[in-house]
């Protein structure tokens, strides 16, 4: 019975619609979109070598910040450890593992600056 009533009000509604407005554009039509178009500053502007090196020195940084972050998560681990012996090994080998990761990032980071370097002296 209430699917009937729900139906009977969902039919009714549709049935009394009145009259769909239309929207009316009166803008500068194309070509002055296309101007406008043109005048949007963004990532687009810059050469795609300095967005790409942009996004690697980012995501870089945010690497060096996680491992920090997982080291004082493992810190945490090794003072609430308890004297349990499991749990101060998994919290040094998370210090560790971290650690090695960190030092990978930092010379990755050198890397992409020693090949920025390079790129924009000419490889001279």
């Amino acid at each position: 019975m209430r699917l009937r009533s729900s139906l009977a009000i969902v039919v009714s509604t549709l049935a009394s619609a009145t009259q769909a407005l239309a929207q009316v554009y009166s803008g500068p039509g194309l070509n002055g979109g296309l101007s406008q178009a043109q005048q949007i500053e963004g990532p687009v502007k810059a050469p795609i070598r300095d967005l790409i090196i942009t996004i690697l020195n980012n995501v870089l940084n945010f690497l060096g910040l996680a491992a920090v972050i997982a080291i004082i998560v493992a810190g945490i681990y090794l003072i609430v450890s308890g004297g349990s012996e499991d749990a101060k090994t998994r919290a040094r080998k998370i210090i560790l593992y971290t650690v090695v990761g960190l030092i990978v990032v930092l010379l990755a980071k050198l890397i992409v600056s020693f090949v920025i370097a390079t790129i924009t002296s000419g490889g001279t």
